[in-house]
């Protein structure tokens, strides 16, 4: 039995489109958008400039990154009403993580790493670092390939990124999960 439509995230690895396609699809629905990468890079109070994702990952080390991911996740989906979600890539190398995404009807979007290494390079610099010492390309393939089972295990389905547009790809995912704006 899938989770209620109410709740959408969308997993993938990073520059997939999940952010994206993500506010589409909540304009689309009317629902609540909310992106974990910009969840946990707002500012504390008094703290200072909010720092990127990756500044956040760069500067903390990935462990402390995936503590503050998590954190983040718990607080989005601790949120009332209709969500629509756009994970961090890695969010879904913990546990804990997915156990929470599958109170979601999660969707993978799926695109090659060589796609993905376009996309990536055509984005301001730093904004994705690399997370390893490996040429990007050798790490995207790398990243690809240690999480594949972990999407497709999540996912209640996956669609082709690279395809269609942002909005034709909102437009699947609502028939497909049974979403209606709410």
């Amino acid at each position: 039995m899938n989770p209620p439509a109410e709740r959408i995230a969308l997993i993938g690895l990073r520059g997939a489109g999940k952010t994206s396609v993500g506010r589409a699809l909540a304009q689309l629905l009317g629902w609540s958008f909310v992106d974990l990468d910009e969840l946990l890079s707002s500012p504390v109070a008094g703290a200072g400039p909010p720092l990127t994702a990756g500044e956040i990952l760069k500067d903390l080390g990935e462990e402390r990154f995936r503590d503050l991911e998590s954190a983040a996740l718990e607080q989005a989906l601790a949120a009332p009403g209709p969500l629509v979600l756009a994970t961090g890539g890695g969010v879904v190398l913990r546990e804990r993580n997915r156990e929470r995404l599958a109170a979601c009807r999660c969707v993978w979007l799926e695109v090659t790493p060589e796609q993905l290494l376009e996309r990536i390079e055509a984005e301001p610099r730093g904004l994705r670092p690399p997370l390893t010492k490996l040429e990007p390309l050798a790490e995207l393939r790398q990243q690809e390939s240690e999480r594949r089972d972990l999407y497709r295990d999540l996912a209640e389905f996956s669609l082709d990124g690279e395809k269609d547009g942002v909005l034709a790809l909102a437009k699947k995912i609502a028939a497909r999960t049974g979403a209606s704006s709410g």
